[in-house]
């Protein structure tokens, strides 16, 4: 079984001793001349090669496992570039941080929601739901879903954005169990019977927080980039205070 945490910490922890200034390494190497230093910084070793990944002691070796690690870093990722869109505004080593290793081409990619979700809601039927949604709106807002989330929904589903948006998926899984709820309340009067079947809102409803798979190419430029991810966010205190923020 893959110990993904650990290789992590390891790497974190191999980089920090990388990264050690000379003053550090002069008062490190006076320690262990005199002998006093202790048995954690005896097996300090700055400037030693980076752990791999497919050391049997993480067992990081099939694509499943890669996954999980690209996951790892993806989501906070996201939520940067998401407040980047939004109303914050960051360290420039942040930013760099961003144009470097996230997007399409990139180290990680952005978030995509299931397939699932996407080969129901689209056409036709996107707009036709979109505007559903737009008749019951004042359902939704009796029913614990503001009127400001319903109309946020809305125009992401109009333009298309709504695939990479978490926060539009969320409502989006809101609003289907809503009407999935009241399925044949909603159904007895044309003016409110719902464009999807029951089926096709649970399937929208259970995929919604889940992401499309990973393609083989986007897994071989995370394997190629990861080691100078990791290496960004260890020397760029900002970046790393950042990425840790959101994780």
């Amino acid at each position: 079984m893959a110990d993904i945490e650990l290789f992590i910490y390891d790497l974190a922890f191999q980089q920090h001793l990388n990264a050690m200034d000379q003053s550090q390494r002069n008062r490190l190497a006076d320690y262990t001349k005199k002998k006093v230093a202790t048995k954690d910084q005896e097996k300090w070793k700055p400037d030693a090669d980076l752990p791999d990944p497919t050391d049997p002691k993480y067992a990081i070796t099939n694509d499943d496992d890669w996954q999980s690690l690209y996951t790892l870093f993806q989501a906070p990722l996201y939520e940067l570039d998401s407040g980047k869109k939004g109303t914050e505004s960051y360290h420039n080593d942040v930013n760099k941080l961003l144009e470097d290793f996230y997007g399409t081409g990139k180290a990680i990619v952005p978030f995509e929601v299931s397939p699932i979700v996407t080969s129901i809601l689209s056409g036709p039927t996107l707009t036709n739901f979109a505007n559903y949604l737009t008749q019951i709106r004042a359902f939704l807002e009796a029913n614990d879903i503001p009127s400001s989330e319903t109309d946020k929904l809305i125009s992401k589903l109009n333009d298309g954005s709504y695939i990479h948006d978490k926060k539009a998926l969320r409502i989006l899984s809101a609003v289907c169990a809503r009407i999935i709820n009241d399925y044949g309340a909603l159904s007895a009067s044309t003016a409110t019977t719902p464009p999807l079947s029951i089926n096709d809102l649970n399937e929208i409803y259970e995929n919604s927080t889940n992401s499309r798979p990973i393609t083989t190419a986007e897994l071989d430029a995370f394997k190629a980039n990861y080691q100078d991810l990791v290496k960004r966010l260890i020397t760029k205190k900002e970046a790393f205070a950042a990425f840790a923020g959101k994780d």
